[in-house]
């Protein structure tokens, strides 16, 4: 089976061989016989010899292996012509030789076919002047041997050079870049290449046919055909231009030929050189612009793809999204068709980064972007908007909504289960490279539209609104635009603009709320902050205080509490019925982990002479645990001041003896979640005792929040609790009310 498979192959190359063989043969013989038409010296030198240029570019095309199709068509030219066998045989020989030299050259300096470049254009010219010296030389040298040179050596020898060397640049060029895509496009411009053609037939009849000058007074005429190479290379590429340049070629080589135009003299070496000279340049010109066309085009695609395109995936960048979904609603609005786009984000991206780099991080991106292209039809758009961010557009889903949500939902269901499949990913240095399985999830958020209702920055905020909620949702997951989620985000939004204007506008009040001890006596209060806003009234601290939490707004508020408190516990110290009156504050996770928070408290105490242990900070669980190192050496700087901690909410987090061992503490603090069920859940009865008996074992205070009822007061003071805080003492109260609770206590 394996002797069968390769002797088919072999077939089949052989086959391909013989079949460039003979293009290479024919167009080589053609090309050959019509230049000897026009010959120069004898019957074996020519004005120009295109086929070196045909053999040149199809050796560096199609491979060196098919020389023998060179050989023999030379061969068979020169016999037409006349020639012996042996001097056909020597011709050829040389004929060979010479553009096998020149493909040699060019293949091994890296030559760009496609000549954009002037290192190119250089290497081209380099290559046929070697090459053609042994050409020229094979011929001269050929003619004179077998008794047929009927000329100087030196004349024939330069005439057969130059004209093999401007045959290589006239027919190289077309030859390497000619493609249906290049014919293609000149077919698209026909109009305007036929009327170039005229343009240039016309003028060249004119000044090489129809002028009769023999001094070469009309010769700077020939230089309007300068331009016209000119206008070719800048409209229609290196075939069109190519071809043009032929034209121009042929025009000049037949009247010289026929003993007319500027190039024609009495000594014909002259003209020729002269003629020579000329079509050197024009093709030179041709190809310099041609490459600086080919340079600027490219320049051109670089620049329109880093507009419109990301550079790692290369797909649609945001620009080139937000046109496909304008086409998209447009469409939309006519057939009335439902339309639908995706926010598609990866889970734990920063994961991969973190641990393999950013090259493993850019490989999974780009199969990434790849799966969701082969989830989606070849209409709809895949796009990246940044980071581990994609977005898919899906036009033309049904009329009806419920059916074009199960589409979408497919869809997304699709590109879900596609991105859980593992990833092989290439890590670690490029001498020691590894394979890794890595396996991801998406988390994807819908919102589904139909004509042009919505306008195009709202259609993307529903969607991007709709992958947070599923993010929130565990991620890995699904979601539909939901209206009630955009209202509630809105008024986030409002609250969030009209909260950053709260401290300006005072409208931020501290109320505070008694605490006693077992005996019901007033031991301090803690700070509880309020918010009366003009427009929404007042707002409860549950839905601005995780805002605040956010958007970082906690720290300037969380430094005005600070303030206000050590204010209102400076003038409270200097009255002697509540000069023993401690203040808590809430300290915020992300207030406690900047750097200067030791030394704003330390300034707090100084600037308003407050006795440091009658300042209470309640920190919680999470923000202790966040750095627990870094938690304890705080807060020991800050037990250094003198004031007063107090583990806030506890029981609610991942509470541990160990870490309470090392934390400097003063009170624990029993979450109101387990005193509001005290009587009625054995649990958190049971969680409530553990706490007591743990602050008694380690020396520490304990104090429980929320006591609302008389059976929750009598319950913790049964069990040795020795502190409380609630609305069975008092509401939080602003300033003036709260010393008003205060007397009457």
């Amino acid at each position: 089976m394996y002797r069968h498979t390769l002797k088919t192959l072999n077939g089949k190359s052989v086959l391909t061989w013989s079949g460039k063989c003979c293009a290479l043969f024919a167009g080589y013989y053609i090309a050959g016989y019509l230049g000897l038409t026009l010959p120069s010296i004898g019957s074996h030198i020519t004005l120009i010899w295109l086929p070196t240029g045909i053999a040149v570019a199809l050796l560096l095309r199609w491979g060196t292996n098919i020389w023998p199709a060179v050989l023999l068509a030379s061969l068979a030219v020169n016999l037409t012509v006349g020639a012996s066998l042996p001097l056909a045989i020597s011709i050829a020989a040389g004929n060979t030789i010479g553009p096998l030299i020149s493909a040699w050259i060019l293949k091994y300096t890296f030559f760009n076919k496609l000549m954009d470049k002037t290192r190119d254009i250089v290497m081209l010219i380099a290559a046929a002047l070697a090459g053609m010296v042994v050409s020229a030389s094979g011929g001269v040298v050929s003619l004179a041997t077998f008794g047929t040179l009927n000329s100087s050596a030196l004349v024939a020898w330069l005439t057969w050079w130059a004209g093999d060397f401007v045959g290589v640049l006239l027919a190289t060029p077309l030859l390497l870049n000619i493609s249906y895509t290049e014919l293609e496009r000149l077919w698209q411009q026909r109009m305007e290449y036929a009327l170039w053609l005229v343009v240039t037939i016309v003028l060249g009849w004119g000044i090489f046919f129809i002028n009769e000058d023999a001094a070469g007074n009309a010769l700077p005429l020939v230089f309007v055909m300068v331009p016209m190479v000119v206008w070719s290379a800048m409209r229609f590429d290196n075939t069109g231009a190519s071809i043009g340049t032929l034209v121009c070629m042929l025009i000049a080589a037949l009247a010289t030929s026929h003993g007319v135009g500027p190039f024609h003299r009495a000594e014909a070496s002259q003209g020729l050189f002269v003629m020579w000279i000329f079509l050197t340049t024009l093709v030179v010109v041709q190809l310099m612009v041609t490459a600086m066309q080919t340079q600027r085009r490219e320049a051109e695609i670089r620049i329109r793809n880093l507009a419109f395109y990301d550079p790692l995936t290369q797909l649609p960048n945001r620009n080139l999204l937000l046109d496909r979904l304008r086409q998209v609603m447009y469409l939309s609005t006519r057939s009335r068709r439902h339309g639908a786009i995706m926010f598609l984000d990866l889970d734990h991206f920063k994961n991969i980064n973190d641990t393999y780099g950013h090259d493993a991080g850019d490989q999974l991106l780009k199969e990434v972007a790849r799966r969701i292209q082969s989830c989606v039809r070849l209409g709809d758009t895949v796009s990246r908007l940044s980071g581990d961010e994609f977005v898919v557009v899906l036009e033309n889903l049904d009329v009806e909504s419920f059916q074009a949500h199960k589409q979408a939902e497919v869809v997304a269901e699709k590109i879900r289960t596609s991105l859980a499949e593992i990833f092989h990913l290439v890590v670690g240095q490029d001498h020691h490279p590894q394979v890794i399985d890595y396996y991801t999830s998406v988390s994807i958020g819908i919102s589904l539209f139909q004509g042009s209702e919505l306008r195009l920055d709202e259609l993307l905020k529903r969607a991007d609104l709709t992958m947070y909620q599923a993010k929130s949702a565990g991620r890995n997951a699904i979601r539909f635009f939901d209206p009630a989620m955009q209202k509630m985000v809105e008024h986030r939004s409002l609250l969030e603009a009209k909260l950053r204007h709260a401290i300006e506008k005072n409208e931020l009040r501290l109320s505070y709320q008694l605490q006693v001890d077992r005996e019901g006596r007033n031991i301090g209060c803690e700070a509880l902050l309020r918010w009366h806003n003009a427009q929404e009234g007042v707002v409860p601290p549950v839905e601005f205080i995780p805002l605040a939490e956010e958007t970082g707004l906690i720290l300037p508020i969380g430094n005005w509490v600070i303030d206000k408190a050590c204010q209102q516990l400076a003038i409270w110290s200097a009255r002697p019925d509540t000069a023993h009156l401690s203040v808590a504050i809430n300290v915020s996770a992300r207030q406690f982990r900047e750097s200067n928070f030791v030394a704003q408290i330390d300034a707090a105490i100084q600037q308003y002479a407050i006795l440091p242990p009658l300042l209470k900070l309640e920190l919680t669980e999470g923000v202790v645990l966040y750095d627990i190192n870094e938690a304890i050496l705080k807060m020991h700087q800050l037990k250094a001041l003198g004031v007063t901690i107090s583990l806030d909410d506890f029981g609610t987090g991942y509470s541990s003896l160990s870490y309470l061992q090392k934390l400097p503490l003063d009170q624990l603090k029993i979450d109101q979640s387990f005193v509001r069920n005290l009587t009625t859940s054995g649990s958190d009865a049971a969680i409530a005792i553990t706490i007591i008996n743990l602050g008694k074992t380690l020396g520490l205070d304990v104090i429980a929040e929320g006591v609302e009822t008389r059976d929750q007061y009598n319950y913790l003071m049964e069990h040795q609790c020795e502190a409380f805080q609630g609305y069975l003492f008092s509401r939080p109260e602003p300033a003036e009310s709260f010393e008003k609770i205060l007397a009457r206590a």
